[in-house]
């Protein structure tokens, strides 16, 4: 069984490499914390799915279990209200308020007149910031990516800079923690804002109160995290590598686990014996992998998720509802297929769905209890007195159960809908007017097949495709890990695979070497007030000097590694530039740092991947995509203790 953890020191960070029981260990050692202590215990987790799997572990009162986004706004919600808080709040924003007010951008004129709608302002008079101090009677938190400023709202990244704000102002606020928690565990901890993480250390340093960091640097799927925190986590973070044992993995798995991992001292003891060895198909493109039936296929993006599923159309539709919206993403919307869906439109389609799954297969006492949880159902309609009643209703879901399979689209599906009596009456008309406030939606939305809803509700009842970050701290018995590229998230898998057959990729190395870069590329951008990536001609001949310098400054980091540093990709690059000095030179230069990380992001993705199997690993590249280093590639993957089977081969 998974180790049980003791925690003395005020911080510690515990490294769980994939498959290593952490959940299980986090709930044994809370379950045992909570009996020597009159306290509460806080944990933090990175998704709500997260927090609901250590809910259904520790059911108890004295174990708090949320996410971050969902805890701070909880616990502040009352303080929102202080005028010292309001007073601290224009304080941290008032430079962007006063931006707006004086601003002559179009938007920002539209924000002041509306602001005057909203307030019953005279139009002819002049809004300044005492103005909009004096309107703002609280703070809040309003779930999208755009901060209100002159309402006193924040967004999703702006709620946990305020918090620490706050945290940092006020003591009594940081006591509240103290006194009511002797632990403070963050799960996922490689995946959370330096923000959080300051907020609590900051907080509890010189306390009781024990803060508990759980994860693997490994599974660091999101930049700009915890990378600011880090040199504090080396600093005064004992470091607890107690979870070394593999439960979910066969051994012969685990073995291409640790030799994928950049640190040996994390390297694992399969529990599991060997069963047989993971292998490498090379094939002639990703839509030939002729995948074990019953394999869980991960793929890069969203996008080739849905496409797979035939549930594109809807994704693309939620995309468009939820693109500025931050607490839910289109993603968490149209994959959640339980009662607890926050959209309304989701909501109806899955209870329909339910009911005529129960319907069909004749679980009538299932279906009475999911009509009796979804609120718009017609409770009068329900309500059963005679045969008649039963008569009515069968006729009603009959009806319904033989639409829902022809070839219909949302649309038709709600005239059905508000013909029959199954859902409460005016509710339909209800949710068209929510849908005609967004116009691209309701345009999309509308004209989507039901079917489209249907394979994304039995994709969920039955993963078959997942992407390959989606699924950290998830197992399956066999999984095809399909390995592309992509620009829009910067996944730089074949140049990861390039650099690793030929011996030059190096973690550490690597990620100490992007990070300077990083720095660079920050320091640069803010002196010449221009992103470096799409910098103009113009600013380009007028900045000429500095971005010299600049180039200059990331060759010199880059030849910390030879390798890398005369590696083709980045030696003809920065060669170029030296010899011409233009501006489309020097974006390649960026362009090449930029995939340089991309690499890092890939490796990770990569681990992830293999480490979702529990029985059997099938990966799946392309021929062309590895064809100048193939020979050096497969030679590494048999190393790592991959079979390599080259189909392209046996095919001819």
């Amino acid at each position: 069984m998974a180790a049980k953890m003791t925690f003395t020191n005020p911080f510690t960070v515990v490294n769980a490499p994939a498959g290593s029981g952490k959940t299980t260990s986090i709930s044994k050692s809370i379950k045992q914390l909570i009996r020597h202590s009159n306290k509460k215990i806080l944990c933090i987790t990175f998704t709500n799915r997260a927090a609901e799997q250590l809910l259904n572990r520790i059911d108890d009162e004295q174990v708090e279990v949320s996410t971050i986004h969902s805890f701070i706004s909880n616990f502040l919600s009352t303080f929102f209200e202080k005028r010292e808080v309001v007073d601290l709040y224009v304080e941290v924003f008032g430079s962007e308020i006063v931006r707006i007010l004086s601003s002559s951008k179009e938007k920002d004129i539209e924000k002041i007149r509306k602001y005057k709608n909203k307030k019953d302002i005279e139009e002819d008079e002049i809004v300044n910031l005492q103005t909009v101090i004096a309107n703002i009677r609280s703070i809040y938190y309003n779930e999208t990516q755009f901060t209100s400023h002159l309402y006193g709202g924040l967004s999703h990244d702006d709620l946990l800079r305020f918090s620490r704000e706050i945290f940092k102002r006020f003591s009594k606020i940081r006591n509240v923690i103290t006194q009511a928690y002797s632990h403070v565990f963050i799960d996922e901890y490689q995946d959370t804002k330096h923000e959080i993480l300051e907020l609590f250390y900051y907080s509890l340093i010189s306390t009781s109160t024990k803060l508990v960091l759980m994860g693997d640097e490994m599974q660091q799927i999101y930049s700009e995290t915890v990378n600011d925190f880090q040199h504090i986590i080396e600093k005064d973070f004992y470091k607890d590598n107690i979870l070394k044992n593999n439960w979910r993995s066969q051994e012969h798995i685990v073995n291409v686990l640790n030799n994928l991992y950049f640190d040996e001292k994390y390297k694992q003891i399969a529990v599991i014996g060997g069963i047989e060895k993971p292998k490498v198909h090379i094939i002639k493109t990703l839509n030939e992998a002729n995948t074990q039936e019953g394999a869980l296929q991960l793929v890069l993006r969203n996008q080739e998720l849905f496409e797979q599923i035939n549930a594109i159309n809807l994704y693309n539709a939620f995309e468009e509802r939820y693109a500025f919206y931050d607490k839910y993403n289109s993603k968490q919307i149209i994959t959640d297929m339980t009662s607890e869906n926050p959209d309304e439109l989701m909501a109806i389609l899955i209870f329909i769905t339910d009911i005529i799954g129960f319907f069909d297969t004749g679980r009538h006492s299932q279906l009475i209890r999911r009509v009796s949880q979804y609120k718009y159902s017609n409770k009068a309609l329900w309500d059963i007195h005679k045969h008649e009643d039963k008569v009515k209703i069968n006729s009603y879901l009959r009806a319904l159960s033989q639409k829902i399979k022809e070839d219909m689209n949302i649309n038709e599906l709600f005239s059905f809908l508000a013909e029959i009596e199954l859902i409460e009456d005016g509710y339909i008309d209800e949710l068209r007017h929510a849908i005609s406030e967004n116009e691209d939606f309701e345009r999309k939305i509308l004209e989507i097949k039901y079917a489209e809803f249907n394979n994304c509700y039995q994709e969920c009842k039955q993963p078959s495709v997942s992407t390959q970050h989606a699924v950290k701290g998830e197992g399956h018995d066999v999984i095809a890990l399909k390995l592309a590229d992509s620009s829009s998230l910067n996944v730089q898998m074949y140049l990861f695979l390039e650099l690793l057959a030929k011996d030059i990729f190096d973690y550490k190395t690597l990620k100490g070497i992007v990070n300077q870069i990083n720095a660079l590329k920050t320091k640069y951008s803010e002196i010449i007030g221009d992103s470096l990536s799409g910098i103009k001609t113009d600013v380009f001949k007028e900045k000429k000097e500095l971005l010299d310098q600049l180039i200059g400054d990331i060759i010199y980091v880059l030849t910390e590694n030879e390798d890398l540093h005369n590696f083709p990709l980045v030696k003809d690059s920065f060669q170029r530039y030296r010899q011409s000095s233009n501006v489309t030179n020097f974006k390649k230069c960026i362009s090449v740092v930029n995939k340089l990380e991309g690499s890092i992001l890939a490796y990770k993705l990569f681990y992830v991947g293999c480490s979702r199997a529990k029985e059997k690993l099938d990966v799946y590249l392309c021929e062309d995509k590895i064809q100048g280093f193939i020979t050096e590639f497969s030679s590494k993957m048999e190393r790592f203790g991959f079979e390599v089977i080259n189909e392209t081969i046996q095919a001819k």
